[in-house]
């Protein structure tokens, strides 16, 4: 007899009007059974929803990766860079779907390395020029960069200046 019997029959005595209730036990392989199911449906549950997640931010949560905004135009300015080098850049965006609107010379001062501008709303785009490209610098527009832009639409200009 077990501590439990021992405990149910003392409260028997106690409240005789009381009738004697025996709980099914339940078997232990159907605990176990019953434990390993709801532990593998968990790793599924858990399975399912880490799939496709990324811990690496992303600019713009309306970009896809990869791919630059639907209808973003740049403009490639050189202003030191080898001769050339605009068209070839312009280039290597227009395959990677960025559409070019101006490729021309820089009327302002040489500078030293690659500088990305970009519009408010437009960072995901000059985020994926600047992994397209290397070793850039990314800044806000300014007025002097949309004037070098000779006024034309542009919501990303890539000024490239001479090697570092």
């Amino acid at each position: 007899m077990t501590v439990f019997d021992r405990l149910e029959a003392q409260l028997l005595d106690a409240h005789p009007n009381r009738a004697r209730r025996g709980l099914p036990r339940p078997a232990p392989r159907r605990v176990v059974a019953f434990a390993a199911a709801v532990a593998a449906v968990a790793v599924v549950a858990v399975a399912a929803l880490s799939a496709g997640s990324s811990s690496a931010p992303r600019p713009d949560a309306a970009a896809a990766p990869g791919a630059p905004l639907p209808g973003t135009m740049v403009a490639v300015l050189n202003a030191g860079a080898p001769s050339g080098s605009a068209g070839r850049i312009a280039g290597r965006l227009g395959r990677h779907g960025f559409s070019i609107s101006i490729v021309d010379n820089a009327k302002i001062a040489q500078c030293t390395g690659t500088l990305v501008y970009f519009r408010p709303g437009r960072s995901a785009s000059a985020f994926r020029v600047a992994q397209i490209l290397g070793k850039v610098t990314l800044l806000p527009i300014d007025r002097t960069v949309l004037r070098e832009a000779q006024g034309k639409l542009a919501d990303v200009i890539v000024v490239l200046g001479k090697p570092a």
